[in-house]
């Protein structure tokens, strides 16, 4: 018999905290990423409307991420155990979410890895989840495509940085060209930066440590605070498990499903669309692209004024009921 890892309650932050504590946006971000990565949906309220008023969301950092445990197991099982204890948690230090009567559901936000975690939480939990919001979802990844990348995170040089500096040139490298563009791009020499794209600010300010290297014990370098393990377990998974099945006929299934797609690359199949639609029926799944250069989750820009019309005039998240 396999002992079951204890849950972990994982790092996590609570933006626009008074909004709608019994009903807040759960986000997940995706591999390399953290929580705060998502503070851009409280800053922009004012100027986009992601949601139609304002809302409570609650960000965390996944295990082998951030600011939360590093520490094995990386299965999905063990996520969902860890973003369920979070909840927990959260509800505990938020009393108008536990309060008499308070219908307690999340709407459930994810990005890339984050979006295929967050349809295996609906599967293990669908009273908690009242919508689901999948960003460009990691799912059913090839399997030599799954290899190689797995493979690319056991170079120790992937996140290892001499300074702030390189470290905010590689990650801006990582963005798609038409992010780079609209925050200036590099200079004339190819190599310095005009100015750093917000997100690439963002993981600067929030995301990076300072390490001793191991191979030079009198050198100090930077870091993004992920785990190459963990990703590397993550990959597998992805790679392993399929779009879940619905949990059981008469558990609730989330009132809407909004798939939320870049424009640059098709990283969801139409086979996957296809299943998808099987688990939740064409009437409950609103797919929609992003084009616009406007800011950035991971790699691709996401068009927040394009998001906020699919939530609101497609998706309604703000009064969906099961």
């Amino acid at each position: 018999m396999h002992a079951t890892a204890a849950a972990a309650v994982l790092s996590f932050h609570v933006f626009n905290p008074d909004a709608t504590p019994a009903h807040p946006v759960l986000a997940i971000h995706g591999i390399q990423g953290h929580a705060l990565r998502w503070r851009f949906l409280a800053d922009v309220q004012a100027a986009h409307p992601v949601f139609p008023t304002a809302r409570t969301i609650v960000a965390v950092d996944l295990r082998g991420h951030g600011a939360s445990t590093r520490d094995a197991p990386w299965t999905v099982a063990q996520h969902i155990r860890d973003v369920a204890a979070t909840l927990d948690a959260y509800r505990e230090s938020s009393p108008p979410a536990t309060a008499a009567g308070a219908d307690f559901a999340v709407d459930l936000l994810g990005h890339s890895f984050g979006g295929f975690l967050s349809l295996h939480f609906w599967a293990a939990h669908p009273a908690l989840v009242r919508t689901l919001i999948l960003v460009d979802p990691g799912l059913k990844l090839p399997v030599q495509k799954a290899s190689a990348l797995a493979e690319s995170f056991l170079d120790p040089r992937k996140n290892a940085f001499d300074s702030v500096e390189q470290a905010a040139l590689e990650r801006s490298r990582s963005l798609h060209k038409s992010a780079l563009a609209a925050a200036g791009g590099f200079g004339n020499d190819g190599v310095t930066l005009v100015r750093p794209h917000p997100a690439v600010q963002n993981d600067i300010e929030n995301h990076l440590e300072q390490f001793r290297d191991p191979y030079n014990c009198n050198a100090e370098k930077f870091r993004f605070r992920w785990s190459a393990t963990a990703i590397i377990a993550g990959i597998s998974e992805v790679a392993a498990l399929d779009v879940p099945n619905p949990p059981r006929d008469e558990a609730p299934r989330p009132a809407k499903v909004l798939l939320v797609r870049a424009a640059f690359e098709d990283y969801v199949r139409e086979d996957i669309i296809a299943d998808m639609k099987q688990t939740f029926g064409d009437d409950r799944l609103v797919d929609s692209r992003w084009t616009a250069d406007t800011w950035c989750i991971g790699r691709h820009p996401i068009n927040l004024p394009t998001l906020s019309a699919s939530s609101v005039a497609s998706f309604e998240i703000h009064g969906n009921k099961r």
